[in-house]
């Protein structure tokens, strides 16, 4: 029997949008087994006219 697990994840960055997604690929080499990632969301949050973070929300979904 195949049993699935999904965790859902959120990474910041105050870089970038790149900075964001290469913490979810250092995230996902803990993760063994991945079998699809699906990035649910992404957001920035702005102060006075300035990009101060950067946000990647995935759902991924793993072998057990």
């Amino acid at each position: 029997m195949l049993v699935l697990k999904e965790m859902e994840l959120t990474v910041s960055s105050k870089k970038s949008w790149q900075d964001a997604l290469q913490s979810l690929r250092e995230a996902s080499k803990f993760i063994k087994s991945i079998s699809t990632m699906y990035i649910q969301n992404h957001h920035a949050v702005k102060v006075k006219d300035k990009t101060v973070a950067y946000y990647i929300t995935a759902r991924l979904t793993y072998k057990q």
